[in-house]
């Protein structure tokens, strides 16, 4: 569980420092309204439902070794269905924990 006296100065600060940062942040807010814009569990191409997703996401799904959006994206082709099950148990189970 969180403890929401430790993160309230952290929130505080953040908040402080976004206006300033704005230009370097943007991006990340915008690729989560894009993700959640296009974000459907139930697509029939769970692959390509994600690529398009993801596609403003730039470094924060990649990094210079490694590639976890790329990996997500191929590797479903051949088995859509089970992996889009897979990927929605992980996503229930997810939110299960958090808010527990």
């Amino acid at each position: 569980m969180i403890n929401l006296e430790k993160l309230k100065p952290i929130l505080t600060g953040y908040k402080t420092y976004f206006p300033e940062h704005w230009d370097d942040e943007k991006y990340k807010w915008e690729a989560v309204g894009h993700f959640q814009k296009y974000w459907n569990i139930e697509a029939e191409d769970f692959s390509e439902m994600f690529r398009k997703a993801t596609e403003k996401t730039y470094n924060l799904l990649a990094s210079g070794y490694a590639y976890p959006r790329r990996m997500i994206i191929n590797w479903p082709k051949r088995t859509m269905k089970r992996y889009a099950r897979c990927f929605a148990g992980w996503l229930t189970n997810h939110a299960t924990w958090r808010s527990g």
